[in-house]
């Protein structure tokens, strides 16, 4: 099976494309399929009804709207509506009560909009998006370039969770950028397992199809328990996915399934170096890694290599001791293109882009030495019989320790030795763990990135 991957590096600056107009060429057409989810495939026609019939529920005058929606369509239905308002939509993780909490900051209040009855600290209104079929001639029209056209959350990995506003340019460069690097088909069948309320899900699950003119297929806001059916129910032309969908997508894998050729995308975290083997050992496919966050937006892509590559248009850099990634780009969320934007992430320049070292949340002291986890994680990765590792610093004793959490390939016993003489070779020594902890699984946050503060605690009650 041969990947569907090939990317093209031609991209000049600026672009005819106008999305705007490519926007209402769809809506041209109102037989069209735009959106699948939940078993249910949703036409033009679809949208504008449900638009109208949400029309008649939300608040046109609140300068904010925030929706806590499972369903993409309803929240695609949801945006086209508040822009007509010239309003900005605020998306939220239903799953999040946190991100409910963050409406309180806004002044005047948010109204908060929701199909899911449920019980939330902050005043809610129910809605409901079906309606009878009508007549409506409802057009999308996009805010002003520097206007403020969404919020998404995020998701708190780095601190408190909070909105991060997008303006118009923001979007639409992005995209444009997107749609000139990607071999997307007129016409694509897209499958995501990422939601739109992620701002990667947004840009490669919902938007890309839709400028496509294909139809945005959504595998989400349910446990996923067979990766491979939706694949060969939709046989999709773009795969959107975080790295806890291609470890459940590998273990399926396992089982003797084949997958269907597409282009296969990840964001959210870096993809351990041995799952990315071994699913293309098995599959003949290279999965695209996307590197950005809500903040920033997309800053690099890597395939087969280590080394990070820029997207056209954005500039990296390392600055300070602590070599802090830093970048510039049309779509930042800096007050101005030109300014820097810095990351909460650790990096080293090496020709053509650069390496990712690891998090600031990551980098630690350890004895006296700077010290990467991710760094240590993914050489524990290459490591015989390892499936997943994540590393972290603890008090074992009264004595600061280096401990490794462990997930050994399904059926293989570890030899704990082997794998620390594995790592003297390659790493300083004050990088190997002395104690590794073999673990049935590691405890993860949204979008699969490590959830430290758990394996603290576990840490913790085994030293008690």
């Amino acid at each position: 099976m041969k990947s569907a991957l090939k990317l093209s590096f031609n991209y000049t600056y600026p672009t005819t494309m106008k999305i705007s107009d490519q926007i209402n060429e769809i809506f041209q057409h109102l037989s069209q399929p735009i959106y699948a989810y939940d078993g249910e495939v949703f036409t033009v026609a679809d949208a504008q009804t449900t638009i109208e019939h949400l029309q008649a529920e939300v608040d046109s005058q609140a300068p904010f709207v925030a929706l806590r929606t499972h369903s993409p369509f309803v929240l695609f239905c949801f945006m086209l509506l508040a822009w007509q308002n010239e309003q900005v939509p605020l998306f939220l993780d239903p799953a999040l009560r946190e991100e409910v909490k963050c409406l309180d900051d806004f002044k005047p209040v948010v109204p908060l909009y929701t199909d899911i009855p449920s019980k939330v600290e902050h005043k809610f209104q129910l809605i409901s998006a079906q309606g009878a079929q009508n007549n409506s001639d409802f057009w999308p029209v996009f805010p002003a370039a520097e206007a403020y056209c969404l919020g998404f959350f995020t998701s708190g990995s780095e601190g408190d969770t909070k909105v991060v506003l997008k303006k118009t340019r923001q979007i639409i460069s992005e995209l444009e950028v997107l749609l000139e690097l990607l071999p997307l088909d007129s016409g694509l069948k897209s499958l995501s397992f990422v939601p739109p309320y992620h701002i990667y899900g947004f840009l490669f699950g919902e938007m890309l199809p839709l400028l496509s003119g294909g139809t945005a297929y959504f595998a989400t806001g349910k446990v996923i328990l067979d990766m491979t059916q939706e694949l060969k129910r939709v046989k999709p032309g773009m795969v959107v996915a975080s790295p806890i969908h291609y470890q459940i997508l590998l273990k399926e894998l396992r089982q003797g399934v084949s997958i269907p050729p597409a282009t296969y995308v990840s964001s959210g975290a870096p993809l351990a170096p041995s799952l990315i083997d071994e699913f293309r050992s098995m599959t003949d496919i290279s999965i695209l890694q996307i590197y950005g966050s809500t903040e920033t937006g997309g800053i690099a892509y890597r395939s087969d290599d280590d080394i990070w590559q820029p997207l056209p248009q954005v500039d990296v850099r390392v600055k300070g001791p602590d070599t802090v990634i830093q970048v510039r780009s049309p779509w930042s969320n800096t007050a101005c293109p030109d300014l820097w934007e810095t990351t909460t992430d650790v990096g080293e320049m090496e020709a053509p882009g650069f390496r990712l070292i690891g998090r600031l949340g990551t980098l630690m002291k350890f004895r006296g030495k700077r010290l990467s986890s991710l760094e240590v994680e993914n050489m524990l990765c290459l490591g015989p019989g390892v499936k997943e590792a994540a590393v972290t610093t603890a008090d074992v004793l009264g004595e600061e320790q280096l401990i490794a959490f462990i997930v050994p390939v399904a059926g293989v016993v570890l030899n704990k030795s082997e794998l620390q003489n594995f790592l003297q070779q390659r790493l300083a020594p004050y990088k190997v763990p002395r104690i590794i902890k073999i673990v049935a699984s590691i405890p993860k946050r949204a979008m699969g990135k490590y959830d430290y503060k758990q394996l603290a605690k576990i840490v913790n009650q085994g030293n008690e």
